[in-house]
């Protein structure tokens, strides 16, 4: 008999009587290893998706209390109903529109249960794989755009040239754009704005707000513009970026977890690698400094009342503020150097 997915089991749950109950919440078990069982639940009046993780008292994360976002939290506690000896650690949605996702995460959740060494492997596996997707979740939907896409690739190419110019640790704390600041990087001693083009569509790029082009007082700000030409190899879509990337920092299990997070927070799961067919070469990176007499529109020119500005520069117009891209973001890697 075929096992249900989990929308089948969330359906079955809130129309029938379920087979397990603890406090709040109405379950379902889909899955058990040694010591940990994953049961399918709904949780509340409202009937809320969710997931719940039965674990051994001993192996509760100690410095995990709850976490909480618009779409999805996370909880441990004791449930009423449990067996003795034993929490939950439990996933709850707060928005039924992004249910099918939210299935995403419990096959992943399985998967991860499935492969793990012990159950004290499950239960970080688990922690770090929710924080991920609530991270995700709070802040896209199921993809990004192609124009966002193309965003996070000319990202990932400043990214590493920063590795080069500072080290791993250094340039992925700059790296600001997922946590939603208004210029892409913060280092300690620059800031930088990242753009992408198209050469094919005409060398320009736009500006979504001015505040990206206000340097602040005393630290210079570069605008970065990375040219992209469509490719065929696969190697060249943004999975293959992210993967490309995600090698600067495998040395280090805490860097490349946070790159991870990162990558989240900017709209990018590996499960949804075939959602992003499209590939892009880096092509030339074009770097400049904007001074006081930068061609933009300044925030202190735009009128009370107007919400949004935006405009666009031609970027064979900015040669006089050029400044070298290896000097002041990083040498691409050699290796980088690719023809579309």
């Amino acid at each position: 008999m075929k096992t249900p997915s989990l929308p089948e089991m969330w359906a079955a749950l809130r129309t029938s009587n379920p087979a397990e109950t603890a406090g709040d919440f109405r379950m379902r078990l889909c899955h058990a290893v040694p010591d940990l069982r994953v049961f399918a639940a709904v949780a509340g009046a409202s009937r809320d998706a969710a997931i719940v993780v039965e674990i051994p008292e001993r192996v509760r994360p100690q410095h995990l209390n709850s976490v909480s976002g618009r779409r999805l939290s996370l909880l441990v506690e004791a449930l009423p109903g449990l067996p003795a000896g034993r929490e939950a650690v439990v996933i709850r949605l707060h928005d039924p529109e992004f249910e099918d996702l939210f299935a995403q995460l419990g096959a992943d959740l399985i998967a991860g249960v499935q492969n793990a060494a012990n159950v004290s492997a499950a239960v970080q596996f688990i922690v770090r794989l929710i924080e991920r997707w609530r991270r995700f979740l709070d802040q896209h939907r199921a993809a990004l755009s192609e124009e966002e896409a193309r965003g996070l690739i000319g990202e990932l190419a400043v990214l590493e040239r920063l590795v080069q110019r500072l080290d791993p640790t250094a340039a992925l704390a700059a790296w600001k754009a997922p946590n939603g600041s208004i210029r892409d990087f913060e280092c300690s001693d620059r800031t930088i704005e990242v753009k992408t083009f198209m050469a094919s569509a005409g060398a320009s790029v736009r500006v979504n707000d001015p505040l990206q082009l206000e340097p602040e007082p005393g630290v210079p700000l570069l605008l970065v513009c990375q040219e992209l030409a469509r490719a065929q190899s696969p190697e060249f879509t943004l999975p293959g970026h992210v993967a490309r990337v995600a090698r600067l920092f495998a040395h280090d299990l805490q860097l490349s977890e946070d790159y991870e997070d990162g990558i989240a927070s900017a709209g990018y799961l590996p499960n949804h690698a075939t959602l992003y067919p499209s590939s892009y070469a880096l092509g030339t990176t074009r770097t400049f400094l904007v001074r006081a007499d930068f061609p933009r529109i300044c925030p202190s020119a735009v009128p009370p009342g107007v919400l949004r500005v935006q405009f666009s520069l031609e970027i064979l117009q900015l040669s006089q503020f050029h400044v070298d891209s290896d000097d002041h973001v990083g040498i691409r890697p050699s290796q980088l150097t690719v023809s579309p």
